[in-house]
């Protein structure tokens, strides 16, 4: 029999996000220092009110999943790796330092794997979340005699998450390579869900006025998405039972490019 490869240990992964985290930040700076020094002084406009509609995206640093299965007394204490996002929105600007929006954002699917090593389980699959919101802003510049072409903002949102948490390959790794093993007696199938959650986010960022119309926005926000949540069939050898519900969280940091046109 062929010996089936082991899932690789959590902490493979870190060089990858390490990396992604490091290119994001070094092409937010780049992109931040070529806008500013391309404008000119005249770029030191009033805020325009009335609608506008933006375009963002970015990547999204996952905090510990916390992945449960409480049938089984397990917890696994993984963060979610990282991922790229993409969204849109529109909005209106009621004063130079008041403004709302209505975003739509995706966070693209991406593989997570954990290891519980009292039960001597892995499970591997696929995690992405569709996010809606409601934002209201503050921005400074509008409190202030003015900041150049740097518009300063903090803000926060209300709003839905809708949370894909795809089919999960289950391995029990206690019976790995032993001889009396069937082919893939070892590997098993529990079907995945999507959840509809109460969502939240607080933001931090500036925009760069380009125009009176045109603005690039550099933003930071904190999301909490609330749980993602798998099926109850579990399958394997031929047989499916049903098990408790596997479920985890869903929160991230968040770094975004953006752009915003007003009308």
């Amino acid at each position: 029999m062929t010996r089936r490869p082991q899932q690789p240990p959590p902490g493979e992964g870190t060089i990858m996000t390490k990396t992604l985290t490091n290119t994001l930040a070094g092409l937010l700076l780049a992109t931040a220092v070529t806008v500013t020094a391309a404008l000119p002084a005249a770029a030191q406009t009033a805020t325009k009110t009335g609608p506008y509609v933006r375009l963002d995206t970015g990547a999204s640093f996952g905090r510990s999943f916390d992945f449960r299965a409480d049938d089984m007394g397990q917890t696994i204490t993984r963060k979610l790796p990282s991922a790229a996002i993409v969204g849109g929105g529109v909005g209106w600007q009621f004063t130079p330092a008041l403004r709302t929006d209505l975003t739509l954002s995706y966070r693209f699917p991406k593989n997570w794997n954990g290891r519980d090593s009292v039960q001597s389980l892995t499970y591997d699959g696929k995690v992405s979340s569709l996010r809606g919101f409601a934002n209201l802003y503050l921005d400074i510049t509008g409190l202030t005699d003015g900041l150049g072409v740097f518009k300063p903002y903090v803000g926060a949102g209300l709003g839905f998450s809708r949370n894909k948490l795809a089919d999960l390959t289950v391995t029990d790794t206690s019976v790995i390579g032993l001889a009396t093993t069937p082919t893939n007696f070892d590997r098993y199938s529990l079907n995945g869900s999507t959840r509809t959650n109460f969502a939240w986010q607080v933001m931090a960022g500036t925009g760069i006025a380009v125009t009176d119309a045109i603005t690039v926005d550099l933003g930071y926000r904190y999301l909490d998405a609330g749980k993602a949540k798998s099926g109850v069939t579990l399958t394997g050898l031929g047989v499916s039972t049903t098990v408790s519900p596997r479920t985890a969280n869903l929160r991230t940091h968040e770094l975004t490019l953006g752009l915003r046109y007003a009308f």
